[in-house]
């Protein structure tokens, strides 16, 4: 088909108002540095996430502390010649951490990285920002900040009001972009295009999901 539409973005709890960090998940190497959610400094609202690392860890790092949530729970070869930006809010106090940065993911995994940027936070709010162009599919987009532990006096970083914004007209779900290949394999249809592999369900063509997503 050749149908297409222009999206709408959100990012649920991209401020942090609902309370424990709802619809994030985090991670760390050590115990040394953690998210959570915290009341002490928010940009807006009355809530924000806060990474915290101890005083000269006690195993030496540097260590990081991963921040992550899923974005889309489609397939992203719809996104193919738009454009995401994200957008997100940052400080530290006390101390500076180690590294800062925003990834964009193409797995849940956490392995196939789309794009990233790495900002310096300073002492007061300031925004930075993540953008991406898509030019193939994902199966989903995941995304995650980051902050590593500076082996230096204890400190923190607070991050809020994090958006997500799309630009651009995408093309039809279902479409499979240039096929290269058709197959029949155990009793169905497949095709391999220049955006994956899809099989042919009883109304239309659904991209495999864990195919590589540029085969």
């Amino acid at each position: 088909t050749t149908a297409s539409y222009t999206p709408t973005a959100t990012i649920e709890n991209g401020g942090f108002e609902t309370s424990g960090l709802n619809g994030w998940s985090q991670s760390s190497d050590t115990a040394d540095i953690s998210w959570a959610d915290a009341t002490a400094n928010p940009r807006t609202g009355v809530r924000h996430a806060r990474a915290t690392w101890t005083a000269y860890a006690s195993n030496p790092g540097p260590w990081v502390a991963r921040l992550r949530r899923q974005l889309t729970t489609a397939e992203s070869s719809i996104l193919n010649g738009g454009a995401i930006t994200i957008d997100i809010y940052a400080m530290y106090n006390t101390t500076a951490p180690g590294t800062c940065s925003i990834k964009l993911f193409g797995d849940s995994g956490y392995t196939q990285e789309i794009a990233s940027a790495t900002f310096v936070p300073t002492t007061s709010y300031v925004k930075y920002s993540l953008s991406h162009t898509f030019t193939q599919g994902y199966v989903g987009l995941f995304l995650q900040i980051l902050v590593t532990d500076p082996d230096a006096p204890a400190g923190s970083v607070d991050v809020d009001d994090v958006a997500v914004t799309f630009t651009g007209t995408t093309s039809n779900p279902t479409s499979p972009n240039t096929v290269v290949k058709l197959l029949n394999f155990n009793s169905a249809h497949y095709l391999v295009s220049d955006s994956g592999v899809w099989k042919r369900t009883a109304a239309n063509w659904v991209r495999v999901s864990g195919s590589p997503p540029d085969i």
